[in-house]
């Protein structure tokens, strides 16, 4: 049986490339930046999490939003995104759950603060906005345009 159970709604994902070694100033020294084309990506996650304790009835609801990174080990031969060394590095996330923000930390290192979270999903978009005390502050709209279509057969997708 799992330790932890969760799923994610109202989900918002957003990425933008930056210079890899201004990326690796900020990771621990065990770990460098996954690239792609020369190319290192921090990606911010918003979303609405239901989690649970193993065989515990009930789940707990917060939003979340986390900025995260993709890494791969310090002085590997340098593999790039979609390759199955690289992994997923947390750089900060923020909750208004002092639970969440809690357990987080102590049982999976997760380097969360406890910060005002407003997710709002309506027909059209999901809206996410958080500040925390330090100034750190995201805020964004996604909409759908258009129809959907396949990924690229190319892509990191496929």
């Amino acid at each position: 049986m799992p330790l932890a159970r969760a799923d994610v709604r109202d989900v918002c994902f957003a990425h933008w490339p930056v210079e890899p070694a201004s990326l690796a100033a900020v990771l621990p020294d065990a770990l460098a930046p996954a690239t792609r084309d020369g190319t290192a990506w921090v990606s911010v996650l918003a979303q609405r999490t239901r989690a649970g304790l193993g065989g515990l009835p009930g789940r707990y609801e917060f939003p979340q939003v986390a900025c995260r990174t993709y890494v791969v080990p310090d002085g590997d031969s340098a593999p790039g995104l979609g390759d199955p060394a690289v992994g997923v590095f947390f750089l900060r996330v923020a909750a208004p759950s002092r639970l969440a923000t809690l357990g987080g930390r102590i049982a999976f290192g997760i380097p969360y603060v406890r910060a005002p979270v407003d997710l709002r999903r309506t027909a059209e978009s999901i809206r996410v906005r958080t500040e925390s005390d330090d100034g750190a502050r995201y805020v964004a709209s996604l909409a759908p345009e258009g129809d959907p279509t396949p990924a690229d057969p190319d892509s990191l997708v496929a």
